[in-house]
């Protein structure tokens, strides 16, 4: 949209073709599985279950790399495995690899790629900060 592109992961553990594929993408738009934020709970959900979700997850820890290897010039993250966790936690783990702009996406967020707004009810905020914006 306005020559600006976004990339979107589904379900996935770090992937090689969607980093190579989304080279330099304006946006990833990418799931988020906060393994830390979800302990065993005895005759609910135990130790192997969580690793079996974590194995076609891209784990907290890894995604800011995703996007820092990708090139991408922001980040959103969405589809978050627990829905309730700490987000400023999890904007600090994502800030050790991903220097670039972070969203923790919200149910009815919009992302304009070719005005560059971001919107969430009555907020709005830019994409992408000047000295990431591409040349038009």
């Amino acid at each position: 949209s306005g020559g600006r592109t976004a990339v979107l992961s589904g379900d996935t553990r770090v992937c090689e073709t969607l980093i190579a594929a989304g080279r330099g993408a304006d946006l990833l738009v990418h799931e988020t599985f906060l393994h830390h934020e979800l302990p065993p709970i005895p005759g609910r959900r135990s130790e192997e279950t969580i690793e079996a979700a974590a194995s076609y997850h891209t784990l907290s820890g890894e995604v800011g790399g995703v996007a820092a290897r990708m090139g991408a010039r922001a980040l959103a993250l969405t589809h978050f495995v627990p829905p309730e966790f700490d987000r400023a936690a999890l904007l600090a783990e994502v800030a050790e690899s991903y220097a670039g702009p972070v969203f923790v996406g919200e149910d009815l967020m919009g992302f304009d790629l070719a005005s560059g707004d971001v919107t969430l009810g009555e907020m709005r905020a830019k994409l992408l900060r000047a000295d990431h914006q591409r040349d038009s």
